[in-house]
C-alpha cells in the first residue's frame, strides 16, 4: 500500500495558500457558518467575552 501523506499535506498546504489569500482580500466580510457551526461559534463569542472580563448580562 502505498504512503499518501506526504500528498494529502501538500494539497492541503495547496488549499491553505488559497485560503488565505481571500481571507486577507478586500471583498472577504466574515465566514458563513452552516446551522451546525452557529452554537460553536456562539459558545466561542461568550468565553471570549468572559476572558475579557466581559461576561454576558453585565453592561
Amino acid at each position: 500500500m502505498q504512503d499518501l501523506s506526504d500528498l494529502v499535506v501538500f494539497q492541503d498546504w495547496q488549499l491553505t495558500q488559497g485560503q488565505r489569500i481571500g481571507w486577507l482580500s478586500r471583498g472577504y466580510q466574515e465566514p458563513y457558518f452552516a446551522a451546525q457551526e452557529t452554537r460553536v461559534h456562539r459558545f466561542h463569542e461568550v468565553l471570549n467575552d468572559y476572558l475579557a472580563g466581559n461576561p454576558p448580562g453585565r453592561d
